[in-house]
């Protein structure tokens, strides 16, 4: 999900959990680039997931810029090793 803590802490207080506690961990771990994450950063997204090159054009890019930079990516990352951090939210609602 593309959720951050605000986030979260949002919708718990408006479904009625007055106490709320977020711990964030972040995970690190080694990752293969490969197309499905192409696919997932740049494609059309699925409900009100929006990908990467969506945000990129919300924030002004051309569609021209996005491929662009979708080529660059493409270029330096696909089938690339890389360090990847994922944060984990371990939540205590009441």
């Amino acid at each position: 999900m593309n959720w951050d803590e605000k986030d979260i802490e949002v919708v718990l207080t408006a479904v009625g959990f007055p106490h709320i506690h977020i711990q964030l961990e972040t995970e690190t771990s080694q990752r293969q680039i490969t197309e499905a994450h192409f696919e997932r950063w740049f494609g059309e997204g699925e409900g009100e997931r929006v990908g990467y090159g969506r945000r990129l054009q919300t924030g002004g890019l051309t569609q021209k810029e996005v491929a662009q930079v979708e080529t660059l990516y493409r270029q330096q990352l696909l089938a690339q090793v890389v360090g990847w951090e994922t944060a984990v939210a371990f939540i205590l609602a009441h």
